[in-house]
């Protein structure tokens, strides 16, 4: 029908559709990613693998999708790219699931960021390790900073977005 009449939904997004009905099934059984991935069996030492995490998503989610379109999709939600699916990864997909950039062109910002090393979003080492304390402390100057010149999150993020993402 959708070839006869020229109709369809052509701005359809499988990725973001997932992430969706993945935001409407914690909601319904009134979870957070926490508690899912608890349930799930994870903790900090056993977190779920990016395998897991497809298989989970077959058996709740979605039913439809193969195994192997799912296992894609779950790589896309391991945003550091750590072969795990934690709740930081749930929660940057949650939260952009109204966001058009975070999923046009299958994804491509997940796959290509500058900032990545080989398709990674976070770097997994530093030449120098950054203490607790120091990350805290730079953030809270940050922040101080941000707050005296009255400049919201999103627009300080735009002001240091080389790429214009």
């Amino acid at each position: 029908m959708d070839k006869i009449c020229g109709l369809g939904n052509k701005e359809h997004n499988p990725f973001k559709s997932i992430i969706s009905r993945l935001a409407y099934f914690i909601e319904n059984n009134g979870l957070t990613a926490h508690t899912l991935l608890q349930r799930l069996g994870a903790s900090y030492n056993n977190p779920i693998t990016v395998s897991k995490w497809a298989e989970f998503m077959k058996a709740k989610v979605e039913k439809r999708r193969s195994m192997n379109d799912l296992m894609g999709y779950a790589t896309l939600m391991d945003i550091d790219k750590d072969g795990y699916i934690n709740e930081q990864d749930l929660g940057t997909c949650l939260s952009n699931v109204h966001s058009t950039s975070f999923f046009e062109n299958g994804a491509i910002s997940l796959k290509t960021a500058s900032f990545n090393n080989k398709y990674s979003f976070f770097p997994t080492t530093l030449k120098n390790d950054i203490t607790n304390t120091k990350v805290v402390s730079v953030c809270a100057h940050i922040r101080a900073g941000m707050q005296a010149k009255k400049v919201a999150y999103q627009r300080l993020f735009r002001l240091c977005d080389t790429e214009k993402v």
